[in-house]
């Protein structure tokens, strides 16, 4: 499949330059942000629904882990401030 790309520059929010591509001329943008570097023609391969179907579990997956990932360290957290409460309810106690 052929696309089409074009390349930007940008800056970033510290003023410093970046490139952005995007399918699409984001040239003629209201806030003039990006500049057009140039356009090119690319062939693509599109893989087939089976292997598009694995790349798809793959991906949720990995986004999977890393929501349990994220999960479990919230619960660290509360965990931690449940024993930090504890502990000054304790110490309450003795005076």
């Amino acid at each position: 499949m052929k696309a089409t790309i074009h390349i930007f520059a940008t800056k970033d929010y510290r003023g410093e330059p970046e490139i952005a591509v995007s399918t699409w001329d984001m040239s003629e943008s209201s806030t003039g942000d990006f500049l057009l570097l140039e356009t090119r023609e690319i062939e693509v391969e599109i893989p087939d629904y089976r292997e598009l179907t694995l790349l798809e579990v793959r991906h949720l997956e990995r986004k999977a882990e890393r929501v349990r990932n994220a999960a479990a360290a919230e619960v660290r957290n509360i965990e931690q401030r449940i024993e930090e409460l504890r502990c000054l309810e304790y110490q309450g106690e003795e005076a």
